[in-house]
């Protein structure tokens, strides 16, 4: 084998890497490996024509291939450390290398926003974490990159699903134009615009199942002596959604137990929030039957609802499909896609409630400025509890501020991919067609914008103490989570009730421990065990 078949296989893999710059391959690997090895194939085929044997034409195509892919690592490598648009960033050097860097920081633990934080601490507001990737801690990051006038697009990692529009939720959706229409109708689904009649039902709804959910806790109390709030509040906030979702009641606090397709769930989250650095991994992995078992039974689940439900969120999606309206889901893949959106968001109210308890408990002083501040409210009624009324409640509203800002639902933020002009942050230029992310977790701590950032102070809300530019708990502008308004009511409610019937102790202050500090970022947060004792409480 002469120079020449080297110098060939140097040159097709500096040539296949500088093709690879045109396009983002993440969601072609397996056609990319069909070529990859029917071209080998191919040069075996070739090879045998002169080779004496062929052993031999299988030795010497294994050389080549050899040589093609140490030329395209190469290329890749040096053009990565030194040539890239984002080489001027700092970052890790295995982060300018590869995601994979991320994810075997985080494989273990799970936890992709404490990473971010340690890389932010080292490195400054901005960090590149991955070849094309940049996190960024400013607040003006957040209206450039993810408000309405931004030309900041939704990032591959919400292609793992689909990259098709007509088949994907609401919330997987890349096409702002699409996603604008249909949010017209979430918008009027979940905020019940001129429908005071739902606004009652879905009132009454959460007011009743809060309800039992203190009977629970009583016969809990009474039983086994305390009670594992994280598992009660993912119980209720389950059994809230398929209520309000679906109009299907899960019962999971009424039996305590998890329904098992919101079991498959979370356990498929788990999958998803170790592989998030990486989608094109997801990507792959998720088309393996054994990896896709756990969450196809969530989804099969919610598509049986979707199918069977009247007077609920969904019903709102499939009348606008029946009647033609513009902003319907383009076809019966996406409205199911929809309906398993709407179902997983009871993750951040599971999330919220219990991190909320937890702070509750470990700041008495705080929790007994609520439970006053409930009392004058009730007493200002004559002792009728408007459930309605609870938004006027500011030290309420200031408790769960609070909370969001400590224990953001996404923590690890949502990824945008930069127009190819770029943008500009500040003064720094972010280069186009790179992805950028600002952390809620660790802006939201930052005590340049929020003093004592580590501490649960919810008085500053009501002082009017914080940089609200900084603070965005729900995601900012357009593709802002549509379901806050409704989240804000549900907690409201529930932290109503316990305040006005509990006081809080921690049951086991190793436990307490573990739960802030073991909490997993599986896209949402996924928390441990936290076990509290529930006293009645003496008015």
């Amino acid at each position: 084998m002469d120079s020449s078949s080297y110098l060939t296989a140097v040159a097709l893999g500096v040539g296949a890497h500088l093709i690879f710059q045109t396009f983002n391959p993440d969601f072609h690997l397996l056609p990319l490996l069909l070529v990859y090895f029917g071209g080998l194939g191919v040069l075996v085929w070739i090879l045998k024509q002169f080779a004496p044997s062929i052993l031999s034409a299988l030795l010497h195509a294994g050389i080549l291939n050899s040589v093609f892919t140490l030329a395209f690592t190469t290329s890749l490598i040096v053009y990565r450390l030194f040539f890239h648009r984002l080489h001027n960033f700092p970052g890790p050097l295995q982060a300018r290398l590869s995601r994979l860097y991320l994810v075997a920081r985080t494989y273990r633990s799970l936890q992709l926003h404490v990473e971010l934080e340690r890389l932010h601490q080292r490195y400054g507001d901005f960090v590149r974490t991955g070849p094309r990737e940049v996190s960024i801690l400013r607040p003006s990051a957040i209206p450039a990159i993810y408000s309405r006038n931004s030309r900041c697009r939704k990032s591959l990692w919400y292609a793992h699903v689909s990259d098709n529009p007509r088949q994907v939720s609401l919330h997987m959706g890349r096409d702002p134009k699409i996603h604008h229409l249909r949010r017209k109708i979430w918008d009027k689904a979940l905020n019940m615009k001129g429908d005071d009649t739902a606004k009652l039902a879905y009132e009454s709804a959460i007011v009743q199942k809060a309800a039992s959910m203190v009977q629970q806790i009583r016969r809990l109390m009474r039983k086994d002596g305390s009670v594992d709030a994280a598992h009660w509040s993912s119980l209720f906030a389950s059994d809230v959604m398929g209520i309000v979702g679906f109009g299907d009641d899960f019962h999971q606090v009424d039996c305590g137990q998890e329904h098992p397709a919101i079991a498959n769930l979370h356990q498929s989250m788990e999958f998803l929030g170790r592989w998030t650095p990486t989608p094109w991994v997801i990507g792959l992995l998720a088309s393996l039957p054994r990896a896709a078992k756990k969450h196809s039974s969530f989804l099969n689940h919610t598509s049986r609802l979707v199918e069977a439900k009247l007077k609920d969120i969904l019903s709102w999606l499939i009348s606008a499909m029946k009647d033609n309206d513009p902003g319907k889901p383009p076809t019966i893949e996406a409205l199911h896609e929809d309906g398993r959106s709407d179902s997983s968001r009871s993750d951040t109210l599971s999330s919220t409630l219990a991190h909320a308890l937890y702070y509750l408990t470990a700041y008495p002083n705080e929790y007994k400025k609520l439970q006053q501040a409930l009392y004058n409210h009730l007493t200002r009624a004559n002792g009728t509890t408007e459930w309605s009324t609870l938004g006027s409640i500011s030290y309420l509203d200031a408790i769960i501020q609070e909370t969001l800002r400590l224990r953001p639902a996404a923590p690890s933020g949502q990824p945008r991919v930069t127009p190819p002009e770029g943008i500009q942050i500040d003064e720094v230029w972010v280069p186009g067609n790179v992805n950028v992310v600002v952390p809620q977790h660790v802006l939201h701590r930052d005590e340049r914008f929020f003093p004592r950032g580590e501490e649960f102070l919810p008085q500053r809300w009501v002082d009017g103490d914080v940089s609200r530019d900084a603070f965005f708990p729900f995601g900012s502008g357009p593709r802002a989570c549509v379901g806050k308004r409704l989240a804000m009511v549900e907690l409201r409610i529930i932290l109503a009730h316990i305040a006005l019937n509990f006081d809080l102790e921690f049951a086991d202050e190793k436990a307490a421990k573990a739960f802030i500090t073991q909490g997993k970022d599986t896209v949402t947060y996924t928390v441990p065990p936290l076990p509290l004792y529930f006293h009645d409480r003496k008015m």
